[in-house]
């Protein structure tokens, strides 16, 4: 009777052994590409306050991406340039089409001599996340993108 209850349990423990779900191992891809952008229109909102910050609202963007991230970007600019400085901040809302997977997310960044500095984190549709650095290393070069992707499912 002994011998045959162990036997039940370790019958049992096979069977929902051999049932359970697979789980699919995460991953980790990181990435370099380069980015060309420009803006595609006019801000929705532009104005000069009494320091002569410039304000940048709404300002659409598109672009490709190239390298270990190939594909498309589009991003809304909005903006504070200290002409004077060189210097500011700039965020917005980002989405790109890659041979990675499509991800939406933000950005935010600070502008150091006219060149940005910016980290940025987005989202898939599948769960995957996406998130990085871009630096401009000087002005019409294409920005340099550097990150990683996360993806739940392997």
């Amino acid at each position: 009777m002994r011998s045959a209850t162990i036997a039940t349990f370790v019958l049992v423990g096979f069977v929902l052994f051999a049932v359970a779900p697979a789980q699919a191992k995460s991953s980790t891809t990181p990435f370099t590409a380069a980015g060309v952008f420009a803006p595609t229109g006019d801000p929705v909102r532009f104005w000069i306050d009494e320091d002569g910050v410039q304000h940048i609202r709404g300002q659409p963007n598109a672009g490709t991406l190239s390298g270990g991230l190939v594909g498309s970007l589009t991003f809304e600019l909005n903006a504070n340039i200290d002409p004077a400085t060189g210097g500011g901040d700039l965020h917005g809302p980002f989405a790109m089409t890659t041979n990675m997977g499509s991800f939406e997310g933000s950005f935010s960044g600070m502008i150091t001599g006219g060149l940005a500095s910016v980290e940025f984190v987005g989202q898939s549709r599948d769960g995957a996340k996406i998130m990085g650095t871009t630096t401009e290393i000087a002005p019409m070069v294409p920005a340099v993108f550097e990150g990683t992707i996360l993806s739940p499912h392997g």
